[in-house]
């Protein structure tokens, strides 16, 4: 997200009309300590260009939630993501246009053949 509301870019991805970040939750952790929190709002970066929010690095944020509007409907469905690789959308055929826009701003980590572990979601952008 350091390309601030710039990374919620959406034109290019056929299907999806506008989207809103609207929750990010962080977890800080040192050795045994750690502390999450959340930050709450209809437009999350509007807090963050007037800062009144700060986030930190990509690697502390452990779920993100958007608005997103889809060309199919008038209305923004909530879409989530939870850990680093999991996707929670209200629609089935909301995934893929959700997945390929995740790509596009880079937010998919790509891993080598050599890794053993699945793609991952929210790399930083």
């Amino acid at each position: 997200m350091d390309d601030g509301r710039a990374c919620l870019a959406c034109a290019d991805v056929a299907g999806i009309e506008d989207i809103l970040l609207t929750e990010v939750q962080i977890l800080a952790a040192s050795g045994s300590e750690w502390l999450r929190s959340t930050h709450h709002a209809s437009d999350l970066f509007t807090a963050i260009e007037s800062e009144r929010v700060v986030l930190p690095d990509a690697e502390s944020l452990v779920r993100a939630s958007f608005l997103v509007r889809f060309s199919d409907s008038k209305k923004r469905r909530t879409i989530k993501i939870l850990g680093s690789n999991r996707l929670s959308v209200v629609r089935d055929g909301d995934t893929a246009l959700m997945e390929r826009w995740l790509d596009a701003r880079g937010f998919i980590l790509k891993r080598s053949a050599d890794e053993q572990e699945p793609d991952g979601i929210l790399a930083s952008a």
